[in-house]
């Protein structure tokens, strides 16, 4: 059965999704509203993640998965230690409401430290970020 997933970070990524989630299939753009993309990490680089932040709005790819591609996706986030699953509602880019699935970085305080990703990680979010239109 199909869910819809919605992506921030280096999963906006289309040939990176298709590499990670092979029958994953996109269905369009939307933002987050009331939410920052933020990065958080050890040292050695930075991960995405999403938190509440009043007047802030996080662009985001919407996917549809399907319960394989959720269980590569979970390998990959590091679900439950590193990221959460949550329902969030997402704006469409015809302005639809939609309740979707995102990882949300939680758990160690080693892992919620504000820092850089690395240029390799952050790269590869920028250029999901113009694979799908979205202002970078």
């Amino acid at each position: 059965m199909a869910k819809l997933y919605v992506a921030y970070g280096s999963n906006l990524n289309k040939e990176q999704m298709r590499y990670r989630c092979p029958t994953a299939k996109f269905v369009g753009t939307g933002i987050i509203e009331g939410y920052e993309l933020q990065f958080k990490g050890a040292l050695h680089g930075a991960c995405a993640t999403i938190a509440p932040k009043e007047g802030a709005v996080v662009p985001v790819g919407i996917w549809t998965i399907q319960k394989p591609d959720e269980k590569r996706l979970d390998l990959y986030e590091g679900y439950p230690r590193l990221y959460e699953k949550e329902q969030v509602t997402v704006r469409d880019s015809e302005g639809k409401q939609l309740t979707v699935m995102a990882y949300v970085m939680t758990g160690d305080e080693r892992w919620m430290s504000p820092t850089m990703p690395s240029a390799f990680y952050y790269r590869g979010i920028q250029d999901g970020y113009r694979q799908n239109g979205l202002p970078v």
